[in-house]
């Protein structure tokens, strides 16, 4: 039995993405990797979609050892845009690893992409790797392993996006990605040392409006004491997160400090 339309772009497919002189080559923009349909019209099937990737700079300084040193962070990442009853959506996942995201779909397309807003949040420290290769492929016959919990995630930079002044708070606003169901903090380095990020917050609040509007629209605060190891559950109603801190924290890290969003409604056990 056929578990997809035969369509020009495969169900498995991979593209190497460059990054040259501060911009994407162009030529390499809006590649499909992989695309699949359902055999059925208007009947959704449960869809795997499985992604893999790897930095490939081989341009970068490497130390004795062979490893890469001045690579860059992984900044192309895999947009999946997917339809159901006419409805068409995109979710981003990191691939710099193996990981699943699970969808019901009528059809599923894959893209390479850059992604821009992690660039312009990092673009003070660290610049995009200057290659990466990208693979991904589709998968909607459960004999051949779609079942299962989908373990996919997407990252965002924590970013000072609005200073109150010297000595007040300074807040790091993220837009609810498509298809996000929850939240890690990832911790940062202040001095060469270990930094718990969610330990500096002072405030966490999910609101269903713009920040212009804030406090009017909150839907919820973490309040307990969110930690490292906390998955922050995504409230129904909110489109946006508001982390703030002590104004100057995010400028002492020596890295970019991350949040995980992760696209896995079947494993979060939530904090």
């Amino acid at each position: 039995m056929e578990t997809s339309i035969r369509l020009a772009t495969p169900r498995s497919g991979v593209q190497r993405l460059h990054w040259v002189d501060g911009r994407p080559v162009t030529k390499e923009q809006g590649q499909l990797v992989a695309a699949w349909q359902s055999p059925e019209k208007g009947a959704p099937k449960r869809v795997v979609i499985r992604c893999d990737g790897v930095l490939s700079d081989d341009a970068a300084t490497r130390d004795a050892q062979g490893q890469l040193t001045t690579a860059g962070f992984p900044c192309a990442v895999l947009e999946v845009r997917y339809t159901i009853g006419g409805l068409t959506k995109k979710v981003l996942v990191d691939a710099g690893g193996q990981s699943a995201l699970t969808v019901w779909a009528e059809s599923v397309d894959v893209e390479p992409i850059w992604d821009t807003r992690r660039i312009a949040r990092i673009a003070d420290s660290i610049a995009p790797c200057q290659e990466q290769l990208l693979g991904a492929t589709i998968n909607s016959d459960w004999i051949h392993g779609d079942s299962g919990p989908s373990d996919a995630r997407w990252l965002d930079a924590i970013h000072q996006d609005i200073d109150e002044g010297e000595g007040d708070s300074e807040w790091s606003i993220h837009p609810i990605p498509e298809g996000a169901r929850g939240v890690r903090f990832l911790d940062a380095l202040v001095g060469g040392a270990m930094f718990s990020v969610p330990g500096a917050t002072e405030v966490i609040a999910w609101s269903a409006d713009t920040f212009s509007q804030y406090p009017n629209g909150a839907v919820q605060f973490n309040t307990n004491g969110a930690t490292d190891t906390s998955i922050l559950i995504v409230p129904a109603g909110a489109r946006w997160l508001f982390l703030s801190f002590q104004s100057g924290t995010i400028a002492t890290f020596d890295v970019p400090s991350w949040i995980e969003w992760i696209m896995a409604p079947a494993t979060l056990s939530g904090y």
